[in-house]
């Protein structure tokens, strides 16, 4: 089975990008969030050097790097940011077009997580920033509140993750974007244990 591709899980995977930049596809064109906002951001695979790196740093497991090699982060649905491989001595990019994923090595020294502990920060909600951990030795993945560090919701495994967040996400848009209830619904919870 290889690595999950969001392009793909979205049914975007034959659609062109309303814009592509040199490090990301953007789709669905949502200027209400922003005036160069994208509902989907999926950045492009992460650059070798940069993953063996940030790898070492922070003993990411096999089955993550495999994912990251197909795509280096994203922000989905303006909900969800998943955490790319960046060399830490790359400047941060300010613009729109050239903005990359948010830093996996600069997310967990932030959260405190040890880079060889149980749990590596592989994303992160955006209404309350629930961090969104994956377990390094079962490949578990969990979903954690930032403030008091109370498990908000769980999965089996990152395919379930991602499969069962965009189904639940999908139905909370319309069809251009638009958020169609309380922006509180976006958090996952433990309704969504699999």
């Amino acid at each position: 089975m290889g690595a999950p591709n969001l392009t793909t899980m979205l049914g975007l995977g034959s659609k062109p990008a309303d814009r592509e930049t040199a490090i990301s596809r953007k789709y669905i064109y949502a200027p209400w969030i922003g005036s160069a906002a994208y509902l989907h951001t999926i950045y492009k695979p992460a650059d070798d050097a940069a993953l063996v790196q940030n790898s070492n740093e922070l003993s990411i497991p096999h089955i993550w790097q495999d994912f990251l090699r197909v795509q280096n982060g994203a922000h989905i649905y303006h909900v969800v940011s998943i955490l790319g491989a960046i060399d830490p001595r790359q400047p941060m990019r300010r613009t729109p077009d050239d903005a990359g994923p948010f830093r996996i090595i600069s997310s967990n020294r932030e959260a405190k997580l040890s880079p060889t502990g149980e749990w590596l920060e592989i994303g992160v909600y955006s209404y309350s920033g629930a961090r969104v951990l994956l377990h390094r030795l079962n490949h578990s993945v969990k979903a954690v509140d930032r403030p008091v560090k109370k498990d908000l919701a769980s999965w089996a495994d990152i395919d379930t993750w991602l499969r069962s967040e965009l189904d639940r996400l999908s139905v909370l848009f319309n069809p251009e974007g638009r958020l169609l209830v309380d922006e509180r619904l976006t958090e996952p919870s433990s309704d969504a244990d699999v």
